[in-house]
């Protein structure tokens, strides 16, 4: 297993007549989303270099997602965060059950800039709504199907404090303490380290008592 991989919100592209068109989806109300991620250290055959590896894991779509693709990540509500991570003890059914898709009605998705779909753009007009496209929710009715009428950023409160956050956060130096996920992986580091401790002690203490007994 590994950390939940935590965003505020992830972009898909639905493809229209204009060519692709990208959307914005994140939760009700803001906050961050805890993606269930696997991770695993493994040799290139090649060179034999050892390689870190990293994977978002996903599912079947929700019926808001699924307008826009046909597979969704899987988000964790923080209840599920314990059992993923192993921190408690779950069976392979109880974790498959954890795999499904979250409820749409819990999520919001908007259109935003192509420039998202560009690596080199970093900023925080990515995520803002533009008005020129319809936003997609789950069980609208609207011009024939599931999208609404056109929106602005201020239509949605959540985002717009999600922007301004973004831009403070840029405006000014940040430390380890900034970064939950940051905190969250040295956490996760120290728990190894220690276990690894007391592995490496508890084998020597297996080592030591042989010895005694074939004296």
């Amino acid at each position: 297993m590994a950390l939940p991989r935590a965003i505020g919100q992830f972009c898909e592209w639905q493809k229209t007549t204009a060519g692709k068109q990208p959307y914005a989806i994140g939760l009700k109300g803001g906050g961050l989303m805890a993606m269930a991620g696997l991770r695993g250290t493994w040799r290139s055959r090649p060179s034999g270099e050892r390689v870190r590896s990293f994977a978002i894991v996903t599912t079947e779509p929700n019926e808001l997602c699924a307008q826009l693709h046909n597979r969704m990540p899987v988000v964790l509500t923080p209840a599920m965060w314990p059992l993923w991570l192993g921190e408690e003890p779950a069976g392979l059914p109880h974790l498959k059950a954890l795999l499904g898709p979250y409820p749409a009605d819990d999520m919001v998705c908007w259109p935003v800039s192509a420039r998202v779909g560009n690596v080199k753009n970093n900023d925080p007009s990515l995520i803002e709504p533009i008005a020129s496209v319809g936003v997609i929710t789950s069980g609208s009715q609207e011009n024939g199907g599931n999208v609404t009428r056109p929106r602005a950023a201020d239509d949605f409160p959540m985002i717009r404090a999600r922007m301004e956050e973004l831009r403070r956060e840029r405006a000014r130096p940040r430390a380890a303490d900034d970064f939950p996920m940051i905190r969250a992986r040295m956490e996760e580091l120290r728990r190894e380290r220690a276990q690894g401790l007391r592995s490496r002690l508890c084998r020597h203490r297996q080592s030591r008592d042989s010895a005694r007994g074939t004296k």
